[in-house]
């Protein structure tokens, strides 16, 4: 299943980009989701009901924040996906 590992890494290389510039530098969530979208290949839609947030195959949404709310939602969501194990995934 390349395609399958192929799109964990990219899950991967988001999330680290993520949790690293939000969690540990302290970006702000709008310069980290523009970040994704630029690098990562993500796909962000704002202003609707709910915003979303895709990114490798994950997708979070949140109907209060289109930003920092979406992006910890994203985080989340893609931390539970990367524990599940490769080949159940």
């Amino acid at each position: 299943m390349p395609g399958t590992a192929l799109r964990r890494q990219r899950l991967q290389a988001a999330f680290d980009h993520a949790s690293e510039r939000f969690r540990r530098d302290d970006a702000k969530a709008a310069i980290v989701i523009a970040e994704l979208v630029e690098k990562h290949g993500a796909i962000y839609r704002a202003g609707r009901d709910p915003n979303r947030l895709s990114v490798a195959g994950v997708a979070a949404s949140c109907t209060w924040s289109a930003d920092t709310g979406l992006l910890q939602n994203w985080i989340r969501t893609a931390a539970v996906r990367l524990m599940i194990p490769a080949e159940d995934a």
